[in-house]
């Protein structure tokens, strides 16, 4: 056999030298990274549509974002990105006043089917969720409301 294409164990093929293994792992890193760059991004782009932007409470976030899509999509003027963003602001704080207000007449309803034991067990697991899921802070509290 030739002496160049063996080594000592008989194997015709000699292990990697030490500067291509760190190439290879360093070119594994990156490969990882890039994908876990590009999965973020597309998650992102995937999610957004399905509510996995402003949260409730974060009213005027949300009537920016309306706005900033419209912008690229519709070319607003400012005078028109003004007027949107007065409406959708109006509007979602109509929304979440009517959300609060449903809430409150569901737990009044349960209260008329559960009997007096029912009831206080009822008031401690609302008093629990609302520990652990507290409501987001009124950002848009109008005059009267406390």
């Amino acid at each position: 056999m030739n002496k160049e294409l063996s080594n000592q164990s008989g194997s015709l093929i000699s292990p990697a030298p030490r500067h291509k293994r760190w190439r290879l792992i360093f070119l594994c890193l990156c490969i990882f990274i890039c994908g876990g760059f590009t999965g973020s991004v597309v998650t992102k782009i995937v999610m957004w549509p399905y509510g996995h932007g402003p949260g409730p409470g974060d009213i005027e976030e949300r009537a920016h974002d309306v706005v900033s899509h419209m912008r690229n999509d519709f070319d607003l003027t400012e005078e028109q990105a003004k007027q949107i963003y007065a409406i959708t602001k109006e509007r979602f704080t109509a929304l979440e006043d009517v959300l609060h207000q449903n809430l409150d007449a569901m737990d009044l309803e349960i209260r008329t089917v559960l009997d007096d034991k029912q009831i206080i067990k009822f008031d401690e697991w609302i008093n629990k969720k609302r520990k652990e899921f507290p409501p987001p802070p009124r950002k848009n509290m109008r005059r009267g409301d406390k």
